[in-house]
């Protein structure tokens, strides 16, 4: 334990520090008995509580702690003297003094020492807390606002996009308008991604958990990120050939390694390595690096290290916040890094980042490990199917003018008969005008007068099983929470192509 004595008389100093050292064996001390000596150690406030006289040569006690609040704020401060005057106490402790002793009871000198020592522990821990706290409540709020944004901001990219596809659909490669359109399409599939990662930024992403070995999912995108990585930066993996199973979304995680490779990839301009590896790993209640939320346990952990130029302190204390970049305008989002800490929150795991400038940064995601065997295999690449249409009579519920006559265009160009209806209600009067030659309903989840899921209520308390597909530029978590234990449904989110809606619909139908 360290100590700061400011007291003018030796033979006083040499009583308390002897009092220190039977109470707390290895303590050090600092002596101070003039000003030019206090403005040395508060340069560099390396320690643990100060103890200062009232009457000193140069100033008094109250003066000291004035300026220790005013530069430490949170350093304990006990006041040892001989006046034992109510009214200094009294100011003292108005003034933020954590203690005041009587050297004539020196004996409890000890014992001040460590009541003030918890109340400062404890009172860091409500901090942390209370930090904790304010930003759960901020990514509440974001989330919320991201979720709602979500919704509009998808219906247009819908819009944008389907408009697109009909047109490219009726143009060949060599007209002069289709690279323009081919465009119009990518761009807003950026647009949609940078949505996709708003949502995981705020943990509004719904999970498809799979019991995974990180491993498979790493070794399956080697290949794609040698490609994305310039030619001067090696990759190199080395996996934990024991690695326990994590229950993960993959497609996530994913996001995740490339995020992380992408970002170290910009540290490293003028070549470099980055080197990912995987290991066992348990946490415990003592473990510094893991937050007080965290469970202790088994971990699964997947480190990503890059030989870069490294953070400073300034830009680790901010490199999670949305939106926040070190790079060039135009260059990016600021959204890679934040979108890790949301991903990684929402699979019950954490990050831990090490960096110093010059000498490169090392990303460590810690993911619960599960007593369970991996069954997620390598995907292959899908084969482009036909579109199939038919025959039967679809309800659409949609309320947005532009996919109304997208959707249902698209539909009745494969065959099928559509009722459109714009709003709820309408919808439900159309449904039991229609209802035994009605074999799917088409609907929005948010639309006037009556949302698509009090539809499919009404509809199902009416005894019927038809089926429903949900769209929205929603999630699917929020239908799901409604509907979990009926099976007769699935789910699109907005944007989609229109050929993804028509091969969906044929799915249903069988």
């Amino acid at each position: 334990m360290r100590f700061l004595i400011l007291d003018d008389s030796p033979y006083d100093r040499e009583l308390i520090m002897r009092k220190l050292q039977q109470e707390f064996g290895g303590a050090t001390w600092r002596e101070v008995i003039q000003r030019a000596d206090f403005e040395e150690a508060m340069g560099q406030p390396d320690f643990d509580v100060v103890l200062v006289d009232y009457q000193l040569k140069w100033t008094n006690g109250l003066e000291v702690l004035k300026t220790i609040r005013e530069r430490v704020p949170a350093l304990p401060v006990i006041m040892v003297t001989d006046t034992g005057n109510e009214e200094i106490a009294a100011g003292g402790m108005k003034m933020g003094l954590n203690d005041y002793v009587l050297k004539k009871h020196l004996q409890r000198l000890p014992l001040a020492v460590e009541e003030c020592l918890e109340k400062a522990r404890l009172r860091a821990e409500r901090n942390a807390i209370e930090e904790q706290v304010r930003q759960a409540q901020k990514m509440e709020s974001l989330g919320l606002l991201v979720s709602s944004i979500a919704h509009d901001f998808n219906n247009l990219l819908a819009g944008i996009t389907g408009y697109a596809e009909r047109g490219l659909s009726k143009i060949n490669p060599s007209h002069l308008l289709y690279e323009d359109l081919r465009g119009i399409c990518e761009t807003a599939e950026r647009a949609a991604r940078m949505v996709r990662q708003l949502l995981a930024f705020a943990r509004r992403q719904p999970l498809t958990l799979t019991d995974v070995n990180l491993n498979v999912v790493i070794t399956d995108l080697l290949e794609l990120l040698r490609k994305l990585l310039t030619e001067t930066i090696e990759v190199e993996f080395l996996p934990d050939p024991f690695l326990k199973t994590v229950s993960a979304d993959v497609t996530q995680i994913e996001q995740v390694l490339l995020n992380l490779c992408l970002n170290a990839c910009d540290a490293i301009p003028n070549g470099g390595k980055v080197l990912i590896t995987t290991q066992n790993t348990m946490v415990n209640e003592q473990d510094a690096h893991s937050p007080a939320s965290m469970q202790p346990g088994a971990y699964v952990l997947l480190s990503v290290k890059d030989t870069g130029t490294g953070m400073n302190e300034q830009v680790q204390k901010r490199m999670f916040e949305p939106f926040f970049t070190t790079k060039e305008p135009e260059t990016g989002t600021g959204l890679g890094l934040s979108v890790v800490h949301g991903i990684i929150g929402q699979h019950r795991g954490f990050v831990k980042v090490e960096s110093e400038v010059g000498r490169g940064t090392t990303f460590s995601i810690y993911l619960p490990a599960v007593e369970r065997a991996a069954i997620y295999a390598r995907t292959k690449a899908k084969k482009e199917q036909v579109i199939q249409g038919g025959t039967e009579t679809i309800l659409l519920l949609e309320d947005n003018p532009v996919l109304q006559l997208l959707m249902a265009g698209a539909l009745q160009e494969c065959g099928y008969t559509v009722i459109v209806s714009s709003d709820g209600l309408a919808a439900l009067q159309n449904f039991e005008q229609y209802a035994a030659s009605i074999a799917l309903v088409i609907a929005d989840i948010k639309t006037p007068e009556m949302t698509g899921i009090q539809l499919y209520e009404h509809i199902r308390r009416g005894g019927s099983t038809t089926r429903f597909l949900f769209v929205s530029g929603y999630q699917e978590w929020e239908v799901s929470q409604h509907v979990v234990l009926d099976k007769s449904w699935a789910f699109l989110e907005k944007p989609f192509p229109l050929g993804e809606l028509v091969t969906k619909v044929r799915e249903l139908l069988g």
